[in-house]
């Protein structure tokens, strides 16, 4: 894929609707790049230039561009962006995690999932305050008459 890969709108007769969406999903490939340069430590040089190329590539495109802030764009950006910052090594093959950091990761996953189900317990609590089977009743009939 590094040495291959090419922009989807140096092809755009081959696609439907060429326009910069396509773009935008061109940055998928820098974040793919970069999660090879973690695994692959013998070609990370590589992996890690090839990212950046399409990482500016993708960056120059859209800032040129009128649809740039279409929400199909954003959607991709948010959806992709964010990874590629980390610089987070994989283990080699059979090296296990320190007792300490496996300690800490499990409290802080116990922590995350605290977090989550008090939130759920919130919403559920909140909704089951404003339940009324009247409002439900009525938003029902107006559906169904429809």
């Amino acid at each position: 894929m590094a040495k291959n890969e090419r922009p989807f709108m140096d092809d755009s007769e081959n696609l439907e609707f060429p326009n910069d969406t396509w773009v935008a999903q061109d940055f998928r490939k820098a974040v793919l790049m970069k999660q090879a340069a973690l695994f692959d430590t013998a070609h990370r040089k590589i992996y890690e230039e090839k990212a950046s190329e399409w990482s500016l590539y993708v960056t120059q495109k859209l800032q040129a561009s009128e649809e740039r802030f279409f929400t199909r764009i954003l959607i991709i950006l948010l959806q992709n962006y964010g990874p590629h910052r980390f610089q987070t090594t994989i283990p080699e093959k059979g090296q296990l995690l320190s007792p300490t950091n496996t300690n800490r990761m499990a409290l802080t996953k116990a922590k995350s999932t605290l977090r989550v189900l008090i939130q759920i317990g919130r919403r559920i609590g909140r909704g089951l305050l404003q339940f009324r089977p009247s409002r439900e009743s009525s938003w029902l009939k107006i559906r169904l008459e429809r």
